[in-house]
C-alpha cells in the first residue's frame, strides 16, 4: 500500500498541472498566442534556470556516472533505429513515416524526468537527472532533424543541425552548470536564492501549458498508425530498455532516471518540428496528445512495480 501512495504522489501532481492548464483553456483564459508566449519563456527561461540549478547543487561524485550516461545514448540510438524499422514497414507514406518514427522514439523527458525524480527522491537526486538532459536533448534534437528531412526527401544540412543545437539554451544551461560544479564556483546567497525561485516555476508552469496545448482531435485515416504509435511508445520501448536497464545492475535514482526517459510520452517538440519540416503535423500532434494523456496511467505502473520488487 505505501509504494502504491508513493506511485500514485509522484504521478498526480502533473496530471493536476495538466489538467488545470487544459480548464483554463476551456475557460479562454489563454488566447493561442498567450500560450505559445508562456511557453516560449518557460523553454528559455525558467526550464534552463532548472537545469541550471539542479546541476549546480548536485553532489559531483553521485553525478559523475559515466555507466549512465552511455546507456542512455545507445538506448536511444537502439531506440530510434527500432523506430524507424517499425515505422517503414508499417506506412508507405514518407511523411506519415517521418511523424511516426518521431513519435515513437522521442519523449518529453525534460518535462517529466525532473518533477518525477524529484518526487520520488528529494531535490538532491535530481543532479543525476539533470546531467542526463546534456546527453538526451542533442541525441533527440539531430536524430528527430535526420528522421523528418530523410523523409520527405530533402537535403540533411549537418550546419543548420550543429548550429540548433549549440543555440539549444537547455543544451547551454546544463553546460553552465556542469561548469559551476565543476570548477566550485560559489553563487552569493541572495543570486542563489532568485534562482531557486525561478527554478520552482519551471515544471509547473511548463504543465500546465502543456495541458492548456491539449487538444484530442481523433482523424480517422490516422487511427491505425496512431495506435501502432501509442503501443510502441508507452509499452515496446520500455519494456525493451527499462528491463534490459534492471538486468545491467541499475537501480534507485538511475533505473528512475532510464525509465523516464523510455517510458516518457512524446515530446511537445515534436509537433512545430514536423509541421515546419513538411511532415504529418495532424499526426504528430495526435500522438501527443495521446501519449501524454496514457503516460500518466503507464509511468504510475512503472513506479508502483519498480518500488514493489524494491528496485527503486
Amino acid at each position: 500500500m505505501e509504494n502504491l501512495i508513493i506511485s500514485f504522489n509522484a504521478v498526480i501532481p502533473m496530471f493536476i498541472w495538466m489538467v488545470l492548464g487544459y480548464c483554463i483553456r476551456l475557460r479562454g483564459l489563454l488566447s493561442e498566442t498567450s500560450q505559445s508566449q508562456v511557453n516560449n519563456l518557460v523553454f528559455k527561461v525558467f526550464m534552463p534556470t532548472l537545469l541550471f540549478y539542479n546541476i549546480y547543487k548536485t553532489d559531483i561524485d553521485m553525478a559523475l556516472q559515466p555507466k549512465l550516461m552511455f546507456y542512455i545514448f545507445g538506448g536511444i540510438l537502439l531506440m530510434w533505429l527500432l523506430a524507424i524499422l517499425i515505422g517503414v514497414k508499417a506506412e508507405k507514406y514518407a511523411q506519415k513515416r517521418g511523424a511516426m518514427i518521431q513519435g515513437m522514439f522521442r519523449s518529453n523527458f525534460i518535462l517529466f524526468g525532473l518533477p518525477l525524480v524529484i518526487n520520488l527522491f528529494g531535490t538532491e537526486g535530481a543532479g543525476i537527472t539533470s546531467m542526463a538532459i546534456a546527453i538526451v536533448v542533442p541525441a533527440y534534437n539531430i536524430l528527430s532533424v535526420i528522421t523528418l528531412e530523410l523523409f520527405r526527401g530533402c537535403r540533411i544540412s549537418i550546419r543548420e543541425v550543429l548550429a540548433g543545437i549549440v543555440k539549444n539554451p537547455l543544451i547551454i544551461a546544463s553546460f553552465i552548470g556542469m561548469g559551476f560544479l565543476f570548477l566550485k564556483i560559489p553563487i552569493p546567497y541572495f543570486l542563489e536564492s532568485a534562482v531557486s525561485g525561478l527554478a520552482d516555476i519551471a515544471t509547473p508552469l511548463a504543465l500546465v501549458i502543456m495541458g492548456a496545448a491539449f487538444q484530442i482531435t481523433v482523424v480517422k485515416e490516422n487511427s491505425r498508425n496512431l495506435i501502432l504509435s501509442i503501443i510502441v511508445k508507452l509499452a515496446v520501448m520500455p519494456l525493451i530498455f527499462v528491463t534490459s536497464a534492471i538486468f545491467t545492475g541499475f537501480r534507485n535514482i538511475e533505473l528512475a532516471t532510464i525509465m523516464i526517459v523510455f517510458a516518457a510520452p512524446t515530446a511537445v517538440a515534436s509537433f512545430p518540428m514536423a509541421k515546419q519540416m513538411g511532415s504529418d503535423a495532424d499526426l504528430a500532434s495526435e500522438i501527443i496528445a495521446f501519449t501524454t494523456l496514457i503516460s500518466c496511467f503507464t509511468i504510475f505502473l512503472w513506479i508502483f512495480v519498480l518500488k514493489q520488487i524494491g528496485l527503486i
